[in-house]
């Protein structure tokens, strides 16, 4: 009985009034606080860095009252110079609190040289495919006399054959050379006696024909050793088409070199032994 008598007096009430005000000032009091220790409604807009070198973002960041967060990339971006940044998080136009760390990444100084894949006697399709997907670019392509058609003979860089593995930058233009194939024409093959090995590979070129097999009767020395038999043999008979191989002997022994492309060098003009 006097519980209900309690909770009818003016006293309940009072308390009960007074405890609610406490509560309401309580709460906006927390509100305040709170708004005011996580700088509620003071958000900024993230600008746009992506493009910048990066002390120029950390620049425009600082004005807007953010901070850099440097991500270093491991790839080179070829879209963006080095020092670069290409991406960006928070997303430029997002609203972010002051003091934010905006990450980003930076592109390389430099691209790492990247080896020359080996396309050599592959497809001219296949080897394009390959080139390209390793970021290079393809300058022209240019046949020549050679027993493959539509194979890869070389790759060349302003004017030279880079041999496969070579260190090049994405992005360098390359010449590919591709064979064109057997021709018709019957050619008069060109006497090799004593020629050193680049010498016969210049000279069949000049003759639209390739250098074949390449045996030595001892050491195996392609550039002191000299030509003394060749398959075919000098002359137009029997002759060998547009594009074909011409198979080499070398020997460091000159003694063996036949002295001219004379009608009685039987040693030159036959098939010689392997």
């Amino acid at each position: 009985m006097k519980l209900f008598r309690f909770l009818k007096s003016k006293t309940f009430f009072a308390n009960l009034g007074l405890a609610l005000v406490i509560m309401i000032v309580g709460y906006f009091m927390i509100k305040i606080l709170l708004g005011a220790f996580t700088r509620h409604n003071q958000s900024q807009e993230v600008p746009n860095v992506i493009g910048l070198h990066f002390e120029d973002a950390m620049a425009v960041l600082e004005e807007s009252v953010l901070t850099l967060d440097i991500s270093d990339s491991s790839e080179f971006n070829i879209d963006y110079p080095g020092q670069h940044i290409y991406s960006q998080y928070p997303l430029p136009g997002s609203k972010v609190k002051k003091n934010r760390a905006i990450r980003v990444t930076i592109n390389p100084s430099k691209e790492k040289p990247i080896a020359l894949p080996n396309v050599l006697e592959k497809t001219r399709v296949r080897a394009l495919a390959e080139l390209e997907s390793r970021g290079f670019i393809i300058q022209d392509i240019q046949y020549v006399s050679y027993i493959g058609k539509d194979v890869v003979v070389a790759v060349q860089l302003k004017g030279k054959e880079v041999i496969p593995g070579t260190p090049l930058n994405r992005g360098t233009k390359l010449v590919v050379i591709l064979g064109e194939g057997l021709g018709d024409e019957i050619l008069s093959v060109p006497f090799l006696g004593g020629l050193k090995f680049w010498e016969v590979k210049a000279l069949l070129a000049s003759h639209s024909l390739n250098i074949g097999a390449v045996l030595f009767d001892a050491e195996e020395d392609t550039v002191n050793a000299v030509v003394f038999k060749q398959y075919p043999p000098y002359g137009n008979q029997p002759g060998a088409r547009s594009g074909s191989d011409v198979d080499i002997w070398l020997t460091l022994d000159n003694n063996k070199v036949p002295s001219g492309p004379l009608s009685q060098l039987d040693s030159l003009s036959q098939t010689p032994q392997q």
